[in-house]
Protein backbone atom coordinates (compact mmCIF):
# COMPACT_ATOMS: atom_id res chain seq x y z
CA UNK A 1 0.00 0.00 0.00
CA UNK A 2 1.60 3.19 -0.99
CA UNK A 3 1.71 6.12 1.42
CA UNK A 4 0.48 9.45 0.44
CA UNK A 5 0.47 12.70 1.61
CA UNK A 6 -1.68 14.98 3.61
CA UNK A 7 -1.62 17.49 0.94
CA UNK A 8 -2.53 15.05 -1.72
CA UNK A 9 -5.54 13.40 0.19
CA UNK A 10 -6.79 17.22 0.53
CA UNK A 11 -6.46 17.96 -2.66
CA UNK A 12 -8.45 14.76 -3.82
CA UNK A 13 -11.31 15.34 -1.36
CA UNK A 14 -11.99 18.92 -2.69
CA UNK A 15 -11.67 17.65 -6.23
CA UNK A 16 -14.89 16.12 -5.82
CA UNK A 17 -17.94 17.31 -7.51
CA UNK A 18 -20.26 17.30 -4.84
CA UNK A 19 -17.70 18.47 -2.20
CA UNK A 20 -17.38 21.68 -4.00
CA UNK A 21 -20.95 22.16 -4.39
CA UNK A 22 -21.19 22.32 -0.83
CA UNK A 23 -18.05 24.47 -0.05
CA UNK A 24 -19.77 26.82 -2.64
CA UNK A 25 -23.37 26.35 -0.53
CA UNK A 26 -21.15 27.12 2.78
CA UNK A 27 -19.66 30.22 1.28
CA UNK A 28 -22.09 31.59 -0.71
CA UNK A 29 -23.96 33.81 1.97
CA UNK A 30 -21.11 35.08 3.23
CA UNK A 31 -19.97 36.43 0.33
CA UNK A 32 -23.25 38.21 -0.13
CA UNK A 33 -23.05 39.44 3.42
CA UNK A 34 -19.46 41.21 2.84
CA UNK A 35 -20.27 41.93 -0.68
CA UNK A 36 -23.85 44.19 1.02
CA UNK A 37 -21.52 45.81 3.29
CA UNK A 38 -18.69 46.50 1.06
CA UNK A 39 -20.63 47.62 -1.72
CA UNK A 40 -21.34 51.33 -0.90
CA UNK A 41 -18.03 52.07 0.58
CA UNK A 42 -16.52 51.01 -3.13
CA UNK A 43 -18.57 53.35 -4.99
CA UNK A 44 -17.92 56.10 -2.72
CA UNK A 45 -14.43 55.58 -3.21
CA UNK A 46 -14.56 55.56 -6.56
CA UNK A 47 -16.85 58.72 -6.69
CA UNK A 48 -14.54 60.38 -4.57
CA UNK A 49 -11.24 59.29 -7.01
CA UNK A 50 -13.16 60.95 -10.14
CA UNK A 51 -14.54 63.97 -8.18
CA UNK A 52 -10.72 64.75 -6.66
CA UNK A 53 -9.43 63.95 -10.43
CA UNK A 54 -11.68 66.40 -11.62
CA UNK A 55 -10.53 69.25 -8.96
CA UNK A 56 -7.04 68.14 -9.41
CA UNK A 57 -7.29 69.33 -13.40
CA UNK A 58 -9.24 72.45 -12.51
CA UNK A 59 -6.43 73.21 -10.62
CA UNK A 60 -4.28 72.47 -13.14
CA UNK A 61 -5.97 74.35 -15.51
CA UNK A 62 -5.80 77.31 -13.14
CA UNK A 63 -2.39 77.11 -13.13
CA UNK A 64 -1.76 77.31 -16.54
CA UNK A 65 -3.94 79.91 -16.66
CA UNK A 66 -2.36 82.40 -14.12
CA UNK A 67 1.12 81.40 -15.43
CA UNK A 68 0.03 82.79 -18.77
CA UNK A 69 -1.68 85.82 -17.28
CA UNK A 70 1.43 86.35 -15.81
CA UNK A 71 3.95 86.44 -18.57
CA UNK A 72 1.63 88.91 -20.19
CA UNK A 73 1.78 91.21 -16.88
CA UNK A 74 5.80 90.88 -17.17
CA UNK A 75 5.29 91.56 -20.65
CA UNK A 76 3.30 94.92 -20.20
CA UNK A 77 5.99 95.82 -16.99
CA UNK A 78 9.31 95.37 -19.15
CA UNK A 79 7.78 97.41 -21.74
CA UNK A 80 6.74 100.21 -19.36
CA UNK A 81 10.24 99.78 -17.85
CA UNK A 82 11.70 100.22 -20.86
CA UNK A 83 10.72 102.99 -22.11
CA UNK A 84 10.72 105.20 -18.70
CA UNK A 85 14.50 105.28 -17.16
CA UNK A 86 13.31 105.70 -13.65
CA UNK A 87 16.08 104.12 -11.40
CA UNK A 88 14.44 101.77 -8.51
CA UNK A 89 15.65 103.58 -5.53
CA UNK A 90 17.68 101.46 -2.92
CA UNK A 91 15.74 101.56 0.37
CA UNK A 92 19.00 100.31 2.06
CA UNK A 93 21.47 103.14 0.89
CA UNK A 94 20.71 105.60 3.75
CA UNK A 95 20.30 104.27 6.85
CA UNK A 96 16.96 104.80 8.78
CA UNK A 97 17.63 106.16 12.54
CA UNK A 98 16.35 104.37 15.14
CA UNK A 99 13.48 106.03 17.32
CA UNK A 100 12.25 104.26 20.36
CA UNK A 101 10.42 106.93 21.91
CA UNK A 102 12.06 106.98 25.35
CA UNK A 103 13.67 110.27 26.47
CA UNK A 104 17.13 110.21 27.23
Amino acid sequence: MERRRFSEICLDFFRKEDVQRYAKDLVRPVVNVVYNQVYPYVWTICLYCVFLFFLTLANLVLVVRMYHALQVLYRQIAAINSTKHVPVPNCCAVPIPFESGLDV
